[in-house]
């Protein structure tokens, strides 16, 4: 190395550090000869050499970011992750008993009912609380779709007219093997 490399220090300054990934990126040695000359790890090797990267493409740019500019985006992107994580197990501390109960019983009930409900009691508790999220964003957390939520059915229930339903009853019971296909 062009920078003299002493086996007996230990401490990895900034110089030597530039001077070992300059000479891996010149191809004078590798990461694995490095890592074992010098007692280090290779994804340490390979994190300096990222790192290098990153301040070379910062220095490169026409607007180049400096280091604290760096941290700062750094921090306000895992700021945005933390504030989306901590909204997410608000989201779940409300949830009802419906939620709790076995999956096979929402996936049987018609139209996704549970489901609906759920998402929206949630979305009203954390409005109750001055905290609005896009049914979309608890869709996603719970696992429910969109549709389910979105959707409503069509059709109406069918009308029973009171009328005709005691005859076809009355039918139904004389004779057992007519469906209600075949009375009605």
């Amino acid at each position: 190395m062009s920078v003299t490399m002493d086996d007996s220090i230990k401490r990895w300054t900034a110089k030597r550090k530039t001077a070992l990934v300059i000479e891996i990126i010149q191809g004078k040695t590798t990461v694995a000869e490095a890592s074992r000359s010098f007692d280090l790890s290779p994804s340490e090797i390979e994190g300096w050499i990222d790192d290098a990267k990153r301040g070379m493409e910062s220095s490169l740019r026409a607007n180049p970011l400096d280091i604290r500019g760096q941290y700062q985006k750094q921090l306000k992107d895992l700021q945005e992750a933390y504030g989306e994580a901590m909204l997410e197990l608000r989201a779940r501390e409300n949830t009802g008993p419906c939620w709790n109960e076995p999956l096979d019983r929402h996936r049987s009930e018609p139209n996704g009912e549970c489901g609906r409900q759920m998402i929206q009691s949630i979305q009203q508790g954390l409005l109750a609380e001055g905290i609005k999220v896009p049914l979309t964003r608890l869709c996603a957390w719970f696992g429910v779709p969109r549709r389910t939520v979105y959707d409503r059915p069509t059709k109406a229930a069918p009308k029973v007219d009171p009328r005709f339903a005691e005859l076809i009853k009355a039918m139904i019971e004389q004779e057992p093997s007519f469906g209600y296909r075949t009375v009605a």
